[in-house]
């Protein structure tokens, strides 16, 4: 995740100004429909082939996809970026304080949400298939949601967007997920709830920016 995502993840911000956050919305709607087809996918194969063909066909997509994408992306700014992969100067900073406490509580309801909605569906006594059909319309919704967040934080904020989105994942938990005993309850709910869920992937590295500065965004990252 970190040697392979996050270096790709601020290049993108390179190469936009104006529409940066939706560019970044763009790009990140590819994770939602590839945790949408690998949930799928998944499943089937684990059924009709086992766990450990899952793995080895999980591992060659990813190995093609990445060296593919690695070979293709191309660094705009060369002299002009810091390059302390740990510059500790930056925790001296008030606003950067603020977007890493952020970010750790908002990965921490991410990531709950992420990987505990297929054992609830489990939980309450649905079938295998329907446990990963939750996750896939949970990635779905972040597919759609994505670009969306990123066009609204361009046109309204992003630091203000990131605040408001912020909340709605956390409501909709305590709202229908805390009372869903039924399949199409938890549908609504990865559906509606994957919408919002992903404004951090989004927005973060447009906030840092705003916080911080492009020269520092690749340390702050």
């Amino acid at each position: 995740m970190g040697l392979l995502f996050l270096p790709s993840y601020g290049i993108i911000s390179q190469w936009f100004t104006r529409r940066r956050a939706l560019a970044i919305g763009i790009a990140l709607a590819g994770a939602g429909l590839g945790g949408l087809t690998y949930s799928l996918a998944t499943g089937a194969i684990i059924r009709n082939m086992g766990l450990e063909w899952a793995y080895r066909i999980l591992a060659i997509v990813s190995a093609v996809a990445n060296i593919t994408c690695t070979l293709l992306i191309r660094i705009r700014y060369h002299a002009q970026a810091t390059r302390l992969a740990f510059d500790t100067s930056l925790l001296n900073r008030p606003g950067y304080l603020l977007v890493l406490t952020y970010g750790a509580f908002s990965m921490l309801g991410y990531f709950v949400l992420i990987f505990t909605l297929a054992n609830y569906v489990n939980v309450i006594g649905l079938s295998l298939p329907q446990a990963s059909m939750i996750p896939a319309f949970f990635m779905f919704g972040q597919a759609i949601g994505r670009p969306c967040t990123g066009w609204l934080s361009d046109r309204f904020g992003r630091i203000n967007l990131t605040f408001i989105m912020s909340f709605i994942p956390g409501i909709l938990t305590f709202a229908i997920w805390i009372n869903a005993d039924s399949f199409g309850v938890l549908l609504t709910f990865a559906l509606v709830g994957g919408l919002s869920a992903g404004v951090f992937w989004v927005n973060i590295s447009p906030v840092l920016v705003e916080v911080m500065g492009l020269e520092n965004l690749a340390s702050a990252l």
